[in-house]
């Protein structure tokens, strides 16, 4: 089991350095990540909301990587079902890419996909349009026709056509 391992790993960051350092927060997430893909949602909410905590303090609501700890936090969010949770957050991690002018990071278009999908499953199904499709540009610029975000971007547009009774569209995408 690596989350032992990458817990220890914590420790020691948090030893080398202070605690609000970039390295640290950096850390928590590695472990917060491991726990989400272990299905273990409770720790790494509590994970996460560690690490938003340090950045906010540390690094103030409109950093990149405060933004980035708050996509994550509304990743765990979704994987719960908790699509409102979710949608808030990455309107939170939207508005703090913004304000610090790093829109065109891929972490700020992943966070508009991801609001898409959260916005889909809870039947807007316009405005997940809007920010897949918007989504879908901006991932083709950024990582080129056939990387596996523009993949999956698609697949999420698919999944969207076949809910609104549009599934000849579907199978085109």
């Amino acid at each position: 089991d690596a989350i032992p391992l990458q817990r220890e790993g914590v420790a020691i960051q948090r030893q080398l350095f202070p605690p609000s350092h970039p390295l640290v927060i950096a850390a928590i997430c590695a472990q917060a990540n491991f726990e989400l893909r272990a299905h273990r949602y409770a720790d790494a909410e509590r994970d996460y909301r560690d690490a938003l905590d340090l950045a906010r303090r540390s690094l103030g609501e409109n950093n990149p990587i405060t933004a980035t700890v708050i996509f994550s936090l509304a990743a765990a969010r979704y994987a719960v079902g908790d699509f409102a949770g979710a949608a808030t957050l990455d309107r939170e991690a939207i508005a703090a890419f913004a304000a610090h002018g790093s829109s065109a990071d891929p972490h700020a278009i992943a966070v508009r996909d991801n609001l898409g999908m959260a916005l889909r499953e809870l039947g807007d199904y316009a405005n997940a349009e809007t920010l897949l499709r918007g989504a879908q540009v901006d991932l083709r610029r950024a990582f080129g026709d056939s990387s596996g975000f523009v993949a999956a971007n698609l697949v999420q547009l698919a999944v969207l056509s076949r809910m609104t009774d549009r599934g000849l569209e579907a199978l085109a995408l």
